[in-house]
């Protein structure tokens, strides 16, 4: 019995310090928690804010393609002025979140596809301007007339 309180004694004295340890690192993540919160939060709206311009640049190509061709130009400087602001956010936080964090490679990911989503368009106006009887015929064999 004595030896049995004797190691219960001997763990109580070792599991103190360790739970100090946990309380102490329970803090300290959560203050790491609200500092990438606040960090993160206004790269979220921007990207939310991006997010809703792109779904209304889409939508107003769809319902003007005729249009497209003429304001193309526009469009495809707004998407790179766009760009830009989501690379100078994303230059702002680097330094706060790492770069293997899932959160800092989404939004690479995101840059990206908006990227090769306006190459995409611009590559489309330019098959329209060369052929925009494709506009009715689709794109099939070019036929010269």
């Amino acid at each position: 019995m004595k030896h049995v309180a004797s190691i219960t004694e001997s763990i109580n004295d070792q599991i103190k310090p360790l739970l100090s340890g946990v309380e102490t690192t329970v803090s300290e993540t959560q203050g790491l928690v609200h500092d990438i919160r606040v960090h993160v939060n206004p790269v979220a709206a921007d990207v939310r804010e991006l997010t809703g311009e792109t779904r209304k640049l889409i939508g107003g190509i769809n319902s003007r393609l005729g249009e497209i061709t003429s304001g193309l130009e526009k469009t495809l400087k707004a998407a790179e002025i766009a760009l830009r602001k989501a690379e100078t956010t994303l230059g702002g936080i680097e330094g706060t979140i790492s770069d293997d964090s899932p959160l800092h490679l989404e939004l690479l990911n995101a840059v990206k596809e908006l990227s090769t989503a306006a190459r995409s368009l611009r590559v489309f106006a330019d098959y329209l301007e060369r052929r925009p009887e494709a506009l009715l015929r689709g794109k099939g064999e070019h036929r010269g007339r």
